[in-house]
């Protein structure tokens, strides 16, 4: 009992880091078609101003849905 006890606590603790990436929809709070650094940051606050560059592949300093997915790997 005590073992099944451990691995239910283990589990639970672990839950958030599989915690699913936001969708396109939840990252666009405005909802205007494209997601900005600032949208980005406030559903992923750990994202870097490089990684968003780097899928910013139209370089119009917001991300399309395709460019969202290669951030969250969705």
């Amino acid at each position: 009992m005590k073992y099944l006890l451990a691995i239910v606590t283990a589990v639970a603790l672990a839950a958030p880091a599989f915690a699913q990436a936001p969708d396109f929809a939840t990252a666009d709070a405005d909802q205007d078609g494209v997601v900005t650094f600032e949208e980005l940051q406030a559903v992923m606050p750990d994202v870097t101003q490089e990684s968003f560059d780097e899928a910013d592949a139209d370089t119009s300093g917001d991300l399309s849905e395709d460019e969202f997915a290669t951030v969250t790997g969705m």
